[in-house]
């Protein structure tokens, strides 16, 4: 619907363009009905909430677009509510991490954490990856093998880390493990 608007003020724009150049005024009947059409379709484009826009965005793989609606998502709820519960927030918060996340955005993943103490240690990993930080994410995939030596995911994401690193010799001492 986006789309249709910006088309339609593209071409009255043109119109009257056209219509100045050509030493004519343009027609004010068809100017009028053509923005009440756009005036209309924006009502009820207005009428949608942004998050389902940003929910319908993700789906569709329009991650500047649902980054987009998404902040106005948070900022409407900022403005309605001055308290939030730690829940809401983190879901608020998350959301807007895996946007940027699929946008490889590293340094909007960076700020992000550096505002909010809400990431998780594996979702730090995930984003030290996303960001190419190999050593910072190797770190931590070492860590949690101590823990769990046994769990496949945790070696994968290793092994991914020292390959990425081009540390192809330590790879291999794992792979033998």
């Amino acid at each position: 619907m986006s789309r249709w608007v910006q088309e339609k003020k593209k071409t009255l724009a043109l119109q009257r363009l056209a219509a100045i150049r050509a030493g004519h005024s343009p027609s004010e009947f068809s100017e009028a009905a053509t923005l009440a059409q756009i005036d209309n379709v924006e009502k009820v484009m207005s009428s949608i909430p942004p998050r389902v826009i940003a929910k319908r965005a993700i789906d569709c793989g329009s991650f500047a677009r649902a980054l987009f609606h998404w902040e106005h998502f948070i900022r409407e709820q900022t403005q309605k509510s001055t308290s939030f519960d730690r829940e809401e927030r983190e879901d608020m918060y998350h959301g807007l991490q895996s946007i940027y996340s699929q946008l490889d955005e590293p340094d909007g993943l960076e700020g992000l954490s550096a505002q909010l103490n809400i990431l998780t240690p594996e979702q730090q990993a995930l984003q030290h990856r996303r960001a190419g930080q190999w050593s910072a994410a190797q770190s931590w995939y070492e860590i949690e093998l101590m823990h769990q030596p046994a769990d496949r995911c945790l070696q994968l994401g290793l092994l991914d880390c020292l390959q990425e690193s081009g540390q192809h010799g330590k790879a291999l001492e794992q792979l033998r493990q």
